[in-house]
Parts: structure tokens; C-alpha cells; sequence
């Protein structure tokens, strides 16, 4: 039985490299074993080799596929520079590796000589793992840093629909795809400053008229904000260009949705959520408020106070913005991508908060005008470790003052903690960023060069064949002509 034969049935790894299980006698001569590893000769022990049993080395012989009996070696093609930290491996123990090499190369190397990674020294296993979470961080930045295809001209099968359409995706998704696109989107960007200036200037007294239906719902006659929302309505001119301004980016949504070549997708981002919430509900708002005294019935006078607050989406629309800034994709992704080691100082943050809390509330349990029960006490806690402080609450014994002292310290520490941690993976995934942008601008660049070598191939062939036809033209002509002057006898002068 063959060695795949034995592995398929159940011999596993070691059927897979050995045949026999005692070495034959002609192998048994050489207290050294040569290998020969991308033309460069290494010469070890056997016993070196056997002191991990569960490794392609450890379970060489004559009969494997490697061995050369001319030679007496076995040969690999691999890399030498690497197998030589694996051969240290067998003889040491230890396995160690050189910052200089990536993660993903390390692993395929111990992969194929079937050393596994636990053996990996605990020095070098850092800079192992933070390889591994790299590769993680790059599909992020893909993910985040994806652009649309560029529509394949001549493509077989592709409709003019379908080009125009990954155009007119292409150009409202990817600024750098065009010079147009780039304008449009500091048009874009423009139009929503605009928008949050509609939404900050509209609830000033100024820029807003008295209602032409008063509301007289609350009736509140202490409450100014009440009052002006019940009595006042934005001027008509910030209303007009409200209007305008929902206007455009409805179309420019509906358009998107129109384009986009996965719908799903589209959906699932967060920028498309917020914009959704901050469409629909806006339209709402407007459609109730050209209802007559609709404050007469309570459903449609809460919808509209409730849905009012999408004006807090639209603001939000400002982050789509950040679609066409590298640097804020990757503070995305980095709050993302450390959202474990974040997870884990907030839920400090809080035992620590829910201790000092508790800590200070007995305390002061003697002073009935400071800390009048628990959750009072843990706002406090929490307003001194993010250093806020508002002063609105004090501890005023010394043993309260002294907690107040250590809930500070600890505070400080722990957002002392997080700080560098999303400043380097920042650091990081920018450059990782940069590097991406770099690559996707080369790949374009070669699209753009492959494209106008095969432009210039087909000029080429055009003019092979103008030039096949006018020969073909021209030869019926010179065959004439050549037999006229061969049917023609010789005249001597």
C-alpha cells in the first residue's frame, strides 16, 4: 500500500511522509541527514530531527518523494533563509523568528513542515499575533476604502444600462474617480453645511414668524422654548430652502438606491440608515405642518413633536460627508477595530464609577443636601473620572473628599489608558490606509494603460487591414499591367 493510500485511510500526517515505521538498512548507515532547501545544503543529525516525531523532517526516509539517492539528500524547494530558523527549531527547541518577515509567510512556512504555532517563542509571538490582526485591519480598510468597478467598455453581455449605471454609481460614491465627481462632491458638501446653518439658524427668535395656526397643546406661559414652538414657525424663506435642500437630497438618495449594484449592502451601511431616518421623518414633519390646526388631534400633533427630533439625524448627515475623507474612514475603522480593548476601559470605568458612587454616598450619608442616594452619587463618580466636573455636586467631609481624590486619580489613569491605544492603531491603520489608496490609484493607472495598449493594437490591426485591402485592390491592376508588358514584343532602336 501506497503512502497517499495509507493516509487516506486513516494513517494521517505521518502515512502521508513515512512509509515504514523502522528505517531501512541503507538509511541506517548515516548518522547525518543532508537537506538540500532551494540549492543550499544543510547537514544535521537524524536524532535532531526525531526529537519532534509529528513533523514532515522528523519523518523523512528513503522512500519519500524528497529523497535523491544519487545525492544522498532530500530536496525542498523552499526558502533557505527561513527553513534555517526551522532547523533551529529541532535543536534548540525554541522556535524564533525575525521582525523582518510577515505573519501570513511564517505561517505557510510552519504549515508545510508541520511544526505547529504553539512552539512559537513566547518573545516572538507578540509581533506573530500583531501580524495576524494586521491581516484583520487590512480587510477592514478594504471594506472601508472599497470603491465601485470601473465599467468595462466592450464588455459581452454588458447593456448600456448597466455601464451607465456603475457610471453614475462611480460618480456619486468616489470623488477621485473624475474631476466632475470631485466637484460634485464639494457641491454635496457645501449643500449640507448649508443645512445644518438652516437647522441652527430656524430656532433662533429672529428667523422665525409668528404661526399662522397656533398650537395650543401645552399652553405653557413659564416655558419660553415651549411658547416658541407652539406660537412661532420658521420664517418662510429658511422654509423654502429647507425644502429645497430635502429636495436634493431625496433625489440624490433615491438616485443611489437606483444605482448601487447591491441593495442590501447599501442599506446595511450606517451612513444610508442616517439618512433614511432623517428623510422620512423630515417629509412627515412638513406634510403634518400643512395640515390645519392638526394640534386638535393628538396623534398627528405628537407625530409631529416626536418626529421633530430628526432634525438630530440630519445634523448626523454630516458623517456622509466623511465618505470622501480618508482620515475619518480610518478613525471609523480604528474605533472599530479596538472596540474589544474600549469595551473592556468602559466597563472598568464603570465598576470604578459604581464603587466611588457608593463609596462617597456613605460618606456624606450624614449631609442631607449632598448625595441624596446611590445613582446620584455614581453620576458624580462618573462626571469626576472623565475630569468634566461640573461642580453641581461636592463631597463635603474629609473621607468624602478623600474618595473624591482616588475616584480623580483612577479616572485619569484609565482614559490615560485608552488614549494610546486608539492614537497608534490610528497611526497605523492611516498608513495601512495610504498604502491601499496607493495600490487602488497604481491598479487604475494599469487599467488605464492596458487599456490604451489595446486602443493602440486595434489601430494597428485597422491599418494592417487597410493596408491587405488596398493591396488587394492594387494587384488585380500590376497583374494586368505585367501581362500587357509580356504580350508586347521586344522593339530594338
Amino acid at each position: 500500500m501506497s503512502a497517499v493510500s495509507k493516509a487516506k485511510n486513516g494513517g494521517g500526517f505521518s502515512a502521508l511522509f513515512k512509509v515504514s515505521a523502522t528505517p531501512t538498512p541503507a538509511m541506517d548507515d548515516f548518522d547525518t541527514v543532508i537537506i538540500n532547501v532551494g540549492g543550499t545544503r544543510f547537514e544535521t543529525a537524524r536524532s535532531t530531527l526525531g526529537r519532534h516525531p509529528d513533523t514532515r523532517l522528523a519523518l523523512l526516509d528513503e522512500n519519500s518523494l524528497e529523497y535523491g539517492p544519487k545525492k544522498r539528500e532530500f530536496y525542498f524547494d523552499r526558502d533557505p533563509g527561513l527553513f534555517v530558523h526551522i532547523l533551529n527549531f529541532y535543536r534548540f527547541g525554541d522556535l524564533h523568528f525575525p521582525r523582518d518577515l510577515c505573519g501570513p509567510t511564517i505561517r505557510r512556512e510552519l504549515d508545510f513542515w508541520g511544526v505547529d504555532m504553539q512552539h512559537v517563542a513566547p518573545c516572538c509571538w507578540g509581533f506573530f499575533q500583531a501580524c495576524f490582526d494586521n491581516d484583520v485591519t487590512l480587510k477592514l480598510l478594504r471594506q472601508a476604502f472599497d470603491t465601485p468597478d470601473k465599467p468595462q467598455q466592450g464588455e459581452s453581455g454588458a447593456s448600456k444600462w448597466k455601464t451607465s449605471k456603475s457610471q453614475i454609481n462611480r460618480f456619486l460614491e468616489d470623488p477621485s474617480s473624475s474631476a466632475w465627481a470631485k466637484i460634485y462632491s464639494w457641491i454635496f458638501g457645501a449643500i449640507l453645511v448649508l443645512a445644518i446653518f438652516v437647522i441652527l439658524f430656524s430656532n433662533l427668535d429672529v428667523a422665525r414668524v409668528p404661526a399662522k395656526f397656533p398650537r395650543n397643546v401645552i399652553n405653557s406661559s413659564t416655558n419660553l422654548k415651549l411658547q416658541r414652538f407652539e406660537k412661532t414657525d420658521p420664517h418662510p424663506a429658511l422654509l423654502a430652502v429647507d425644502i429645497i435642500i430635502l429636495i436634493f437630497f431625496t433625489c440624490e438618495f433615491i438616485l443611489r438606491i437606483f444605482v448601487t449594484p447591491d441593495r442590501r449592502q447599501f442599506f446595511k451601511r450606517f451612513s444610508n440608515i442616517i439618512e433614511l431616518l432623517a428623510i422620512i421623518p423630515k417629509w412627515t414633519v412638513l406634510a403634518i405642518g400643512f395640515i390645519p390646526h392638526y394640534d386638535r388631534y393628538p396623534v398627528l400633533y405628537w407625530t409631529y413633536c416626536y418626529l421633530s427630533i430628526s432634525d438630530t439625524f440630519r445634523v448626523m448627515r454630516a458623517l456622509k460627508f466623511g465618505r470622501n475623507y480618508v482620515g475619518l474612514k480610518v478613525l471609523f475603522v480604528t474605533l472599530r477595530a479596538s472596540a474589544t480593548e474600549m469595551f473592556f476601559l468602559l466597563f472598568l470605568m464603570m465598576v470604578g464609577a459604581v464603587v466611588f458612587g457608593v463609596s462617597v454616598y456613605f460618606c456624606e450619608i450624614w449631609h442631607e443636601e449632598t448625595f441624596s442616594n446611590m445613582p446620584d452619587g455614581t453620576y458624580w463618580a462618573i462626571i469626576t473620572m472623565t475630569t468634566v466636573g461640573y461642580g453641581d455636586m461636592a463631597p463635603k467631609t474629609a473621607q468624602g473628599r478623600v474618595i473624591a481624590v482616588l475616584c480623580a486619580l483612577i479616572g485619569v489613569l484609565f482614559t490615560g489608558l485608552s488614549v494610546p491605544i486608539i492614537a497608534n492603531s490610528f497611526d497605523q491603520y492611516y498608513s495601512m490606509a495610504r498604502l491601499l489608496l496607493m495600490r487602488q490609484r497604481m491598479g487604475f493607472s494599469l487599467d488605464s494603460v492596458k487599456k490604451a495598449a489595446f486602443a493602440n493594437t486595434q489601430i494597428l490591426i485597422k491599418k494592417k487591414q487597410q493596408q491587405k485591402r488596398d493591396a488587394a485592390k492594387v494587384m488585380p491592376v500590376l497583374a494586368r499591367w505585367k501581362s500587357k508588358i509580356q504580350s508586347t514584343p521586344d522593339q530594338t532602336i
